[in-house]
């Protein structure tokens, strides 16, 4: 929150209890977003086998189930960035003015971990050379990734919004 606040070129002008209870329905709201599309991602084939099951479908319906999921995902994680990006600074902003930086957001972070397990599974030792930390050690790395391109995406939107025709100047909520 102070990282964005210091995007959009303001002070934090919350009261600490807001500020608090922002953090805490962020975190408890995305953990549940992003364990959701987790559960989805590792278990679409099973839960596309039960409900064909229960309905009598057949192998179609597992396949457009699994074409279905794309977007569906997709979506779940946008929303979840773009939540992000909405509640986190002390800005007034409307939505239109966050999409941009959610689209760069999601598209380089899912480039990016792609990127990233490929390494890992090529060209890294971190298991021979740390042990059981090796695991520990590539998370750490992945998260930073991962909160690097968040912040990237809130400069493209705080770039986006100084900008725009509306024009709010770096300082104004």
């Amino acid at each position: 929150m102070k990282a964005m606040n210091k995007l959009y070129g303001v002070k934090e002008g919350r009261s600490f209890w807001k500020v608090r209870l922002t953090a805490v329905f962020l975190v408890i709201g995305l953990f549940l977003l992003f364990s959701l599309v987790l559960i989805l991602l590792i278990f679409r084939t099973k839960i596309a086998g039960i409900i064909a099951a229960m309905f009598n479908f057949g192998d179609l319906f597992r396949i457009a189930w699994d074409l279905m999921m794309v977007p569906v995902i997709l979506f779940l994680l946008l929303l979840g960035i773009a939540t992000i990006y909405f509640f986190a600074p002390d800005v007034k902003h409307t939505w239109k003015w966050i999409t941009s930086g959610t689209m760069f957001a999601i598209l380089s972070w899912i480039g990016a971990s792609f990127a990233f397990a490929y390494y890992i599974n090529h060209f890294s030792s971190y298991d021979r050379t740390y042990g059981s930390l090796g695991a520990i050690i590539i998370l750490l790395m992945w998260l930073y990734i991962s909160g690097f391109i968040i912040l990237a995406g809130a400069v493209i939107n705080s770039v986006i919004v100084h900008a725009s025709a509306e024009r709010k100047e770096p300082g104004n909520r």
